[in-house]
């Protein structure tokens, strides 16, 4: 998308992580939290940008790959 691409961005136990998908976010969370990190998250939210009710969850990050 001309060096830029849509994402979204998710609280993840107070913790905001971006990342495309649900499990993408999981996945990175997990990886910063470690190799001894076992368990599985205790709350996952994706953050809104719209105050109706019909949430939007896409975040704007700059795509490198471009």
């Amino acid at each position: 998308m001309n060096g830029w691409t849509l994402t979204k961005v998710w609280e993840i136990d107070q913790r905001l992580v971006v990342a495309r998908t649900i499990e993408d976010a999981v996945k990175l969370y997990k990886t910063y939290m470690g190799k001894d990190y076992r368990g599985e998250p205790k709350s996952v939210v994706g953050i809104s940008n719209s105050v109706c009710l019909c949430k939007n969850y896409e975040a704007l990050i700059e795509d490198k790959d471009e």
